[in-house]
């Protein structure tokens, strides 16, 4: 099973374009503050947002488990 993380550098306005094409919902913006976030046990791993940010201030990193969170799987 992998897991991912969005890194959103300094980059990002904010803008909302990613978080209007993502389709479940993984990327918003919400208060406090009104900043991007993003859940990754939501993420479908689509891509969406990549291509969508004018700024390319997002990345889609894959992670695998540890050997410690494998071994709790089996």
């Amino acid at each position: 099973v992998q897991t991912c993380a969005l890194p959103i550098c300094e980059r990002c306005v904010d803008c909302g374009i990613c978080t209007s094409l993502c389709p479940s919902g993984a990327l918003r913006c919400e208060a406090p503050g009104w900043r991007l976030q993003f859940d990754a046990k939501r993420c479908l791993l689509c891509e969406q947002c990549i291509p969508s940010c004018p700024l390319e201030a997002i990345a889609l990193v894959l992670e695998r488990p540890t050997d410690a969170a494998r071994e709790v799987m089996v």
